[in-house]
């Protein structure tokens, strides 16, 4: 019995890991896999998903039918601070890699604000075996990012004239 459990535990962990990652798993190749009923692999979704939600991280276990399988996902949260809400999934690769090159086109911000907030982006909203591809992608725009001529900080100027805006 004692086998049973730690072949199971073990089971769990790998799909949780592959999840982790970014990886779209599909009930029946994963049944195949471990050489188990695909009602087994339900259950397991759903133990993870139970665990997911007692832990209280901001993840959840999904059903993709466009693409077939589960995946792991940000649950939607509400930043009072930020007033942002997260998406319940990350960016797709085109999405990721639009959004940055917009932002570097834009050449508003000094490198000092401008690549902190890209690596933000790379880090919360692209799955991560995703980072790599799109790191490589606009390694070149960054490395011949042109700053803007004044070279003064906005982000706090950007955050003072939304707030007196709103308050006016």
């Amino acid at each position: 019995m004692e086998n049973i459990s730690r072949v199971k535990s073990n089971r769990i962990l790998d799909i949780y890991f592959r999840l982790q990652q970014g990886e779209v798993l599909k009930k029946t190749d994963l049944a195949r896999q471990f050489q188990v009923a695909t009602r087994s692999i339900q259950r397991d979704m759903e133990d993870l998903r139970c665990f997911l939600t007692e832990q209280n991280v901001n993840q959840e276990i999904i059903y993709d039918k466009k693409q077939g399988g589960f995946l792991l996902v940000e649950r939607n949260l509400q930043d009072d601070r930020l007033g942002l809400v997260c998406g319940k999934s990350k960016f797709t690769n085109e999405e990721a890699l639009a959004t940055i090159k917009i932002l570097l086109e834009s050449r508003s911000l000094t490198k000092e604000e401008m690549f902190p907030i890209l690596d933000k982006l790379l880090l919360n909203c692209v799955p991560q075996k995703q980072v790599p591809i799109i790191k490589k992608l606009i390694a070149n725009e960054k490395s011949f990012y042109t700053e803007p001529h004044h070279g003064k900080q906005l982000l706090d100027k950007v955050w003072q004239l939304g707030e007196a805006v709103t308050k006016q």
